[in-house]
């Protein structure tokens, strides 16, 4: 849950015979929670990422989005659009502009990210690190069919 803290400081205190009054003002505010639920599910080409967000974490009249790092080595961020982030959903199909490669595993960290209504303040969760696998689904309904000499596969 984000919460924010307020605490105000009054100080008095008399220096050579005047009196001084100081105020203080210390907002000390928490990340925002973490996604949760998170998957990461390959496919052919592509990563399906998935969440859960409870919108009580949102604090209020702030704008809330999601964004993904993704990762073989080094890392890209971007930043997925509010309709995504209503959805709680969004395919990962190209890093660096590439397409994903099949077989190759990729390191993914999801975090929600908060901005206040005029622009001045921006929150982070922390990060939700998981990995997949981009794959071609194996084929089903093999069977083989002997012949003189040869064996026929078939499959769907």
């Amino acid at each position: 849950m984000c919460k924010s803290i307020f605490i105000r400081c009054l100080l008095a205190f008399v220096y050579f015979g005047v009196l001084t009054i100081s105020s203080t003002e210390v907002i000390a505010q928490t990340q925002l929670a973490k996604p949760s639920s998170v998957t990461a599910t390959g496919g052919d080409g592509y990563i399906d990422l998935s969440w859960s967000w409870n919108t009580s974490d949102t604090p209020s009249g702030w704008t809330l989005g999601f964004q993904y790092k993704l990762s073989v080595g080094s890392f890209t961020t971007v930043n997925i659009s509010a309709g995504n982030a209503t959805a709680r959903s969004y395919r990962i199909t190209t890093m660096f502009g590439d397409n994903l490669t099949n077989g190759t595993t990729y390191t993914v960290k999801l975090q929600a990210v908060a901005q206040n209504a005029d622009n001045t303040e921006a929150r982070e969760s922390d990060e939700v690190t998981l990995t997949a696998t981009p794959n071609i689904d194996a084929p089903t309904g093999l069977t083989a069919t002997a012949g003189d000499g040869e064996v026929t596969l078939s499959w769907t």
